[in-house]
């Protein structure tokens, strides 16, 4: 870890907060997994792509263990007794393929006797279920960090939002207009209000239309190309908060003024919170890289693999986001904001 956030975050571990600053056992456990983490991302930091996804994910999975420390209610989840990842990842596919690996599925295990690692942590960050089986690429896209590098067009990548304005309007009750743009690259081939709903859930309850539009033909016409980057979409946005109401389909992530909205896994329902898509994409590669060695080795060879440079960027994009997300998901209080100024300076705001 580098730079003031991972200052901010070893400040927890002499003051955990939340549920375990006056619980003996349970800031036991937040500093010992916090110490954990630290010591396993370091030594990811040492050891090339052929490896690390191992370290990184049991990482995550103890910083896990402090997350659930300080936040969870639930007693039963910092005892001492044996759980379960809760995910299981497929095999890599048998037959040559350009990018088989990333064709690899992940899913959530149904529920057994032990506690589930995976779901407990989700539930205490309170992130979206994840819910069905979904391949390693469709992760990957999904997040925003990857979205500058991804060659590939079989899963819909994050949407970068840029908002432009907010016209007022007293005729209409539904709120305020807002006009934002979506980088073109994420949807390239939307060709009505449904398919951009499908694709990016959040944004349904905003209702991305023309305002007074008569018929819904018009619904088309919002698609107004800018330049070769993006494509303009007006929305209604509610009076009581218009600026809550852009968060909450477009949040700023990690830096000041980067909105993204994510895509929907099965098509109807918005995806595990970053911090807990990482955890899958890093629980699916260090299950490759330890099961599968021969198929994770040679996916990871420059030379010969079209997949080896999107694979160590996104293990190397990781040793960064992880503990910025980590400092995030032990904030006091909960839903605090870290954010990044633009540029070289990285003491973030808090929000």
């Amino acid at each position: 870890m580098a730079g003031m956030i991972s200052y901010l975050l070893r400040a927890h571990r002499a003051d955990p907060g939340g549920l375990a600053a006056n619980d003996n056992r349970r800031r036991a456990l937040a500093t010992a997994s916090l110490q954990q983490f630290e010591d396993l991302l370091a030594a990811a930091r040492e050891i090339g792509p052929e490896a690390r996804p191992l370290p990184l994910f049991y990482a995550l999975s103890q910083a896990g263990r402090a997350i659930l420390a300080i936040r969870s209610p639930d007693d039963a989840d910092v005892a001492d007794e044996n759980d379960s990842h809760g995910l299981s990842t497929g095999r890599a596919p048998s037959e040559p393929h350009e990018y088989g690996l990333l064709l690899t599925k992940q899913r959530p295990n149904s529920p057994g006797r032990a506690r589930q690692h995976f779901q407990r942590v989700a539930a205490a960050v309170g992130s979206p279920a994840f819910t069905q089986e979904t391949e390693l690429g469709a992760l990957l896209a999904s997040l925003p960090e990857m979205t500058d590098y991804w060659p590939w067009d079989d899963w819909p990548i994050a949407a970068s939002v840029e908002h432009f304005h907010n016209t007022g309007d007293p005729t209409n009750e539904a709120g305020m207009l807002t006009t934002i743009a979506i980088d073109k690259e994420a949807a390239p081939s939307l060709e009505s209000i449904e398919t951009l709903g499908n694709r990016y859930p959040t944004i349904r309850p905003f209702r991305p239309e023309v305002y007074n539009a008569p018929q819904p033909a018009r619904y088309y016409t919002i698609f107004t190309p800018i330049g070769h980057e993006a494509v303009q979409v007006v929305l209604h946005l509610p009076h009581r908060d218009p600026a809550n109401a852009l968060n909450e389909f477009a949040p700023e992530y990690r830096w000041i003024d980067r909105r993204w909205m994510r895509p929907s896994f099965d098509g109807s329902s918005p995806p595990p919170n970053p911090l807990m898509t990482w955890w899958l994409v890093l629980h699916a590669l260090s299950n490759l890289a330890r099961y599968q060695p021969v198929a994770w080795t040679a996916a990871t060879d420059l030379n010969r693999s079209s997949m080896a440079t999107a694979l160590e960027r996104a293990l190397d994009i990781a040793l960064e986001a992880i503990p910025h997300l980590l400092l995030e998901a032990l904030a006091n209080p909960p839903g605090k904001r870290f954010l990044l100024p633009p540029g070289p300076d990285s003491t973030p705001v808090q929000r």
